[in-house]
């Protein structure tokens, strides 16, 4: 039996291969945790790379995005904790600067969509409107008496030019607002038609009024005129405006 290993030697030999496979099994983890770290930590600064990135184009949802990911990532780092200390000093500003651009942002959006809601309401609303109630109450002229043109002629004029400056001044705030482009176009063209409303109007009145100033003019002449401004939407005819010899047949 002298060539024969003690029992001891081959108890501690099996013993040494269990304690380098435990050993290999612990090495094994710690590279797979290290792997782990790496990729997050590589996750973490692409996250910050795209939130960067979208803070300098002002991509507000992409901001938003980034923004949740570089967090998701500090709570993951922190046991779902996140706290400014346990940021890196660079992932905190960034992260205040990215909340205060949103913040900015929001705020933005809300007085862009304040200023739409002003400038839709001025397009829509009628710029003669204010005399439509005192333009349906006739005058008290003798019947038969060639009178000047209505007050209710000046008057419109008077709510147009007083239309076309409000809509110019929130013109001017949407712009600086960054209104969309459609909705500035729209308003443009809605301008210009009244514009050419408006411009149509005043020939009309100057020339009723033109015809009003002769003595000798014919009472035909005067209601073909004054009928022209009632169509243009200036008023309506005061009893007694036109001369009972020019008034239209029943």
């Amino acid at each position: 039996g002298g060539g024969s290993a003690p029992a001891s030697a081959r108890g501690g030999g099996i013993g040494g291969g269990g304690v380098g496979e435990a050993e290999d099994a612990l090495l094994a983890e710690a590279e797979k945790q290290l792997k782990s770290i790496r990729r997050e930590r590589y996750q973490r600064e692409a996250a910050e790379r795209r939130l960067q990135l979208a803070l300098k184009a002002h991509d507000h949802g992409e901001i938003e995005r980034s923004l949740r990911q570089v967090r998701a990532f500090a709570e993951a780092s922190s046991g779902g904790v996140p706290t400014a200390r346990q940021e890196a000093p660079q992932s905190a500003r960034l992260v205040e600067a990215a909340t205060s651009m949103l913040r900015q942002v929001g705020e933005s959006n809300a007085k862009k969509k304040q200023v739409t809601t002003a400038l839709m309401d001025c397009l829509h609303s009628d710029a003669s409107a204010a005399t439509s109630s005192s333009a349906a109450a006739p005058s008290a002229a003798a019947p038969g008496a060639v009178v000047g043109a209505s007050p209710q002629a000046s008057t419109g004029l008077k709510a147009d030019k007083d239309w076309f400056k409000d809509v110019a001044n929130v013109l001017l705030e949407a712009r600086q607002c960054g209104v969309v482009p459609s909705i500035l176009e729209q308003a443009k063209r809605e301008v210009r038609g009244r514009q050419r409303e408006h411009r149509e109007r005043a020939r009309a009145c100057e020339e009723l009024q033109r015809s009003l100033s002769h003595r000798d003019a014919a009472p035909q002449e005067v209601l073909i005129k004054l009928r022209k401004v009632q169509r243009l939407g200036i008023g309506t005819a005061p009893a007694g405006a036109v001369p009972a010899t020019a008034r239209a047949p029943a």
